[in-house]
Formats: structure tokens, C-alpha cells, sequence
């Protein structure tokens, strides 16, 4: 499925699941005590979020002062953050995977299983692709690298050229730390 077609779907497919579930339990326990749901599961998701994210922000802190890239906590806080916005938003659904993202192991599995292996395809299709990529966006090629430098509006050299330039005549007096002058 295009990812395009994921947000239309969020945006339609998610409020029509939490009124519906609105409806079904609000029917059985009562509006009172459905309203008084939603609003202690929102300030149990800002007490977790205000304690996990403490918590993790010490490891970060912890990783980084000992020179360790700390990617899997920097994604798990990620996904802190998500569940507490999905904690604050009402709805039994979203309070649902706001709960689950608060458990640790939830979070170690979707790191292994899901935000890793896509960050690993992702690292080595840019690999492979990234300097065609950047050719086709920004149209590089040899005709174009030896236009005039927009500033100085001297020409561009580029060493990979069969034509080589001698810059040792170009503006000995200039003061530059590279002059022989010194």
C-alpha cells in the first residue's frame, strides 16, 4: 500500500473507531463515568510520560557522556512521546496503543522488528542510490562543474577533468595563509 494512503486513513479511519467505541461504552457504564475514564487515562498517560521520558532522558545522557550512539533510546523516546500524545487524546483506541507504546518490551519489539530493519534498508538504499539520487535531483554532471563560481566569478577546477589548470599564476598578492610570502 502507498504510503500516501495512510494518512486519509488515519484521519477517517481513527475517529470513526473511537466514537464508535465512545458510543458502545458510554452505553454500557454511563456518559459520567466514560468522560471520567478518558480524563484518568490522560493524566495517567502524562504521569508515565513525565516518568519514562526522565528516565530515558538520564540514559540518553548516560550513553552520550560515554561516546555511545544512543539510536535505540532516541527511538524509544520517540515513541514515549507518541504514546503520551496518543494518552492525552481522547479515545479508547488511541489510549489503547498509547498504553502498550509505555511498555518497554512493546517498544524493544518494534525497535528490532520494525524501526531497525527499516532504517537498515533505508541506510543501504541510500547507500547504493544516494549519489545517483543527488545527480537526477540537482542535474550534476561534467558539463556543468566547470561553470564560473557565482562569487569570485573565477572558474570552477575540478581535478577529475583531463584539463588541468595552473592556479600558481592566479592572484599571488592576495593574502591568503597559503602564499609563499609569509
Amino acid at each position: 500500500m502507498p504510503i500516501f494512503w495512510i494518512i486519509p486513513i488515519l484521519f477517517i479511519g481513527v475517529p470513526v473507531i473511537e466514537i464508535g467505541l465512545l458510543i458502545e461504552i458510554g452505553g454500557r457504564i454511563g456518559a459520567l463515568y466514560t468522560i471520567a475514564l478518558i480524563i484518568f487515562t490522560a493524566l495517567l498517560g502524562s504521569w508515565l510520560l513525565r516518568q519514562q521520558g526522565f528516565s530515558l532522558l538520564k540514559k540518553i545522557q548516560k550513553d552520550m557522556s560515554e561516546n555511545k550512539l544512543p539510536g535505540r533510546e532516541l527511538v524509544h523516546g520517540v515513541m514515549i512521546i507518541v504514546a503520551g500524545v496518543l494518552l492525552l487524546t481522547p479515545g479508547f483506541a488511541t489510549d489503547a496503543i498509547g498504553f502498550l507504546l509505555f511498555i518497554p518490551v512493546v517498544r524493544d519489539f518494534l525497535w528490532t522488528f520494525g524501526v531497525s530493519n527499516f532504517l537498515q534498508k533505508r541506510a543501504r538504499f541510500t547507500a547504493s542510490n544516494g549519489s545517483k539520487e543527488f545527480q537526477r535531483s540537482f542535474g550534476t554532471s561534467n558539463s556543468s562543474i566547470n561553470t564560473p563560481d557565482r562569487k569570485t566569478e573565477k572558474p570552477v577546477i575540478d581535478l577529475d577533468e583531463a584539463d588541468y589548470v595552473d592556479v600558481s599564476s592566479l592572484n599571488k598578492n592576495a593574502e591568503s595563509p597559503w602564499n609563499d610570502k609569509n
